[in-house]
């Protein structure tokens, strides 16, 4: 019992104290006591609870100390009635009144953290790029914001396609193609790369040489005329092994020497593609173009003929005379 004190002065301080959210110390019989919580179920029944497992009961006119099963601080207690209450304290102690104190210590577990993560990984593809490509298989790589335990790719809308990271892609037709890369992080959020369109361009342009021939020219100026068979974003020619010269097409080949030569002509594509025309050999030849000998050979022929026609009718004449003498 806690009598050395004046209870309803006690009682006051008691309540003003923990109302103010501050321990008090109660000093009775040389014994003191820090006490940490008050409720009161009305002016002649109180309960306050405190360190070492302390239990105060107010019943109107003193104070009384109750056997309390722990030794525990009890933080705070709560009355239901008379014969109900509860305190708790550090160590997950409770206690439970029912007319008597009675200790019911509640377990814990251990202490579980988690995180909560709402935001999707970004994805960043760094090949293919927005251009031409002139192989089928082309380097797909990319990188990701965070640790992705799932990855897959569509490839021109196509259904998705998982892989285990950077890859490439193989046999691609030749074209416009769309590529997508999607991940999803350890906590199932999904996220996609922006769109990539690149084109596949493996094939070189064809040329064709029209004008050169093998054969031999009585000029030193000749006409280099060719078709491609593709839109091209360089041409040109080399003679006789020398340097290239590039052109912007058809042209003329001027101050051709005397001799032969030999011509090849190159053409690349916007993808980059280059392609060679077949070697074309052919001579120059400076002097006069000989005089065709059929013009020869009828002029021959036409004169031996006038003068045969002429013979035959001087031959004739003379006969006609010779047959009158006779007569």
């Amino acid at each position: 019992m806690l009598r050395s004190f004046n209870p309803k002065r006690s009682l006051f301080v008691v309540i003003l104290s923990l109302c103010l959210g501050a321990p008090i110390i109660m000093q009775a019989h040389a014994e003191r006591l820090t006490l940490w919580s008050v409720f009161m179920m009305g002016a002649d029944d109180g309960w306050v609870v405190g360190e070492a497992g302390t239990i105060i009961r107010w019943d109107g006119n003193d104070w009384s100390t109750v056997t309390s099963p722990t030794t525990e601080k009890l933080k705070s207690v709560f009355m239901v009635s008379d014969t109900d209450g509860w305190a708790v304290g550090e160590g997950g102690t409770t206690i439970h009144w029912d007319g008597s104190a009675r200790a019911r210590n509640m377990g814990y577990s251990e202490t579980k953290h988690f995180t909560i993560d709402t935001v999707p990984p970004n994805m960043e593809l760094l090949s293919p790029e927005n251009k031409t490509y002139t192989v089928t298989d082309v380097s797909f790589s990319f990188t990701a914001s965070e640790a992705i335990p799932w990855i897959s790719y569509s490839l021109d809308r196509k259904a998705n396609v998982t892989i285990a990271g950077n890859t490439t892609l193989v046999g691609l037709s030749g074209g416009v193609h769309s590529l997508v890369v999607y991940a999803k992080d350890v906590a199932g959020n999904i996220g996609s790369s922006e769109t990539v369109y690149f084109t596949v361009d493996p094939t070189a342009p064809s040329i064709f040489v029209l004008s050169l021939e093998n054969k031999t020219y009585y000029t030193t100026e000749v006409s280099l005329n060719f078709t491609v068979d593709d839109s091209v974003s360089w041409v040109a020619y080399s003679l006789d092994g020398k340097a290239n010269v590039t052109i912007a097409g058809n042209t003329t080949l001027t101050g051709l020497l005397d001799g032969s030569h030999s011509i090849t002509v190159y053409a690349m594509d916007a993808a980059g593609n280059t392609r060679t025309s077949k070697t074309i050999y052919f001579t120059i030849a400076q002097q006069s173009e000989p005089f065709p000998t059929w013009i020869v050979a009828t002029t021959v022929m036409s004169a031996i003929a006038v003068v045969g026609a002429v013979l035959l009718v001087y031959f004739r004449k003379i006969r006609k005379k010779a047959w009158k003498a006779e007569e």
